[in-house]
């Protein structure tokens, strides 16, 4: 229950980096994207990244659901809110649920709030304040897009929360509305508790990295694979938490850069092809050009951030990531597998 309620406050998986936009056609162009499967994601439920607001709403078939929504009180999400706050302050499950005044089956039906809504709450209002700042000021092309891309997502997170809200009778839209304050006063103190683990994690890798380590997190990754439970597999691994944190992050920031160009390397023969027929055909070649162009971008890129990588976090862990990087997906893509390993 406690890593449920606490990991409910970010996501699960972790997105792909911000690319350079693909160019445009008329027709549809081979992609550039990397299926969910096949990108990292980031095993410790409690820190992770929170890339933006989750939009999968309570399901219209989940009558179980649904019941508990409209079976809400006051007392109920107060005691949600007490059992959150006791987590924070890193008091025990028991302590926390004795301060809650509830048992583990009401909590459990108020998930969706602490794991979706609430933290989905939390982004788009960030997304609100950062819109209202661009438009307040001079905007140029890049500040133009970016003010385009907050507002379709804040249009996804209107449509996420009138679909929640259609399910919830209107004094319970009423009680989630009134306790919004606590639970984002929440949701925030957790991503900063989140953050400052996660930095504390990623600098304890780099200053203590060895070749040893590796072998250790690929087997904590695989015991997570089969379920097995966190402290189990840490203990199995002879990993430490903050080790499997820190490295979590380092690979899944370099596997997601890795993954990008593998694809347009993947990508590029094709194009290349394509635009030798168009030469030959006397056709445009225009569009393939640039696809070219972008897809060499993206691998020209991937040299200059693994030269980075290595300068920042040491050149013993890139190189131990590329030599184990395919064994490191295997096993996040069997985390990625399991039921309910993406919340």
């Amino acid at each position: 229950m406690k890593t449920a309620l606490i990991s409910a406050l970010s996501t699960a998986l972790l997105s792909l980096p911000t690319q350079t936009a693909a160019p445009q056609a008329t027709a549809p162009a081979p992609t550039a994207t990397i299926s969910p499967a096949a990108q990292p994601a980031d095993p410790h439920a409690g820190h992770q990244h929170a890339h933006g607001p989750s939009q999968t709403p309570l399901p219209a078939t989940d009558k179980a659901s649904q019941e508990a929504m409209n079976a809400m009180t006051e007392a109920k999400l107060t005691g949600l809110a007490a059992y959150l706050r006791a987590l924070l302050n890193d008091e025990s499950d028991e302590a926390a649920l004795r301060k809650s005044k509830l048992d583990l089956p009401t909590l459990d039906s108020l998930a969706f709030l602490s794991e979706r809504y609430y933290p989905a709450r939390a982004k788009a209002l960030e997304f609100e304040a950062e819109l209202a700042r661009l438009k307040a000021a001079p905007q140029g092309k890049a500040e133009a897009t970016r003010a385009r891309s907050l507002q379709q997502m804040l249009g996804a997170h209107e449509r996420f929360r009138g679909q929640f809200f259609q399910q919830v009778k209107e004094e319970n839209r009423a009680l989630i509305d009134k306790h919004e304050p606590t639970f984002l006063a929440l949701v925030r103190e957790q991503q900063a508790k989140r953050a400052k683990i996660q930095a504390e994690s990623v600098e304890l890798v780099r200053k203590n990295f060895d070749e040893s380590l590796m072998p250790r997190f690929i087997a904590y990754l695989s015991a997570r694979a089969t379920r097995t439970p966190e402290r189990q597999a840490l203990a199995t691994a002879k990993i430490e938490e903050k080790q499997a944190i820190g490295l979590s992050m380092l690979v899944s920031e370099y596997g997601r850069q890795k993954m990008t160009a593998r694809q347009a390397e993947k990508e590029l023969p094709a194009a290349r092809q394509r635009l030798k027929a168009a030469q030959t055909g006397g056709r445009s070649t225009s569009f393939e050009e640039r696809l070219i162009q972008h897809y060499e971008a993206q691998l020209t890129g991937f040299e200059s951030f693994k030269a980075s990588f290595a300068q920042k976090n040491g050149a013993k862990l890139q190189a131990a990531i590329e030599a184990n990087f395919d064994a490191l997906m295997a096993a996040y893509q069997r985390q990625a597998a399991q039921p309910g390993s993406a919340r």
